[in-house]
């Protein structure tokens, strides 16, 4: 099914963290999977307060994307995944790069995206995110790869 969002694409995810981490990003399309046991789930609305998007990285991709903004050493994230904790650090970065993500999910219809809200696991995202994932417009399930890090899935539901 197709959006109206001009980068709502494996592209435009990697063209973004490109730009935004300065490192190498490989993205590829992967089967969908269930959402893992251990998520980071953000929350992107239009202008109205109208739920406009969701984003769901599992442990690995938050730590990786989170520890390269700043050049956090790999060994950092392969511990967060091992402990399924993301340090205070990793989860301001990723909060930055999240952010910075909304753009993802921007529309010619809609003036702007923001980023409503960041969950972690064991915290739910708001009820009205809920729907998107269980029917969205569009999914993209995406295997992110950053330069010097582990891999991690990456998905986006668009509303």
């Amino acid at each position: 099914m197709s959006v109206d969002y001009v980068q709502f694409t494996g592209d435009g995810l990697k063209q973004t963290l490109t730009a935004l981490l300065g490192r190498a990003v490989t993205v590829k399309s992967v089967p969908p999977a269930p959402t893992p046991a251990w998520a980071v789930t953000a929350t992107y609305v239009r202008p109205d307060g109208a739920m406009q998007g969701t984003c769901v990285l599992d442990i690995s991709a938050a730590a990786s994307i989170g520890a390269a903004l700043t050049m956090i050493p790999a060994p950092v994230t392969v511990t967060a995944v091992k402990n399924k904790a993301m340090p205070e650090g990793l989860m301001e970065n990723l909060q930055e790069v999240l952010n910075v993500m909304a753009r993802l999910f921007q529309s010619a219809a809609h003036e702007r995206t923001s980023l409503q809200g960041v969950y972690v696991t064991p915290k739910a995202p708001p009820p009205a995110a809920a729907p998107i994932s269980k029917s969205p417009r569009a999914r993209l399930d995406l295997e992110v790869s950053v330069s010097g890090y582990a891999p991690g899935r990456v998905t986006l539901y668009s509303a």
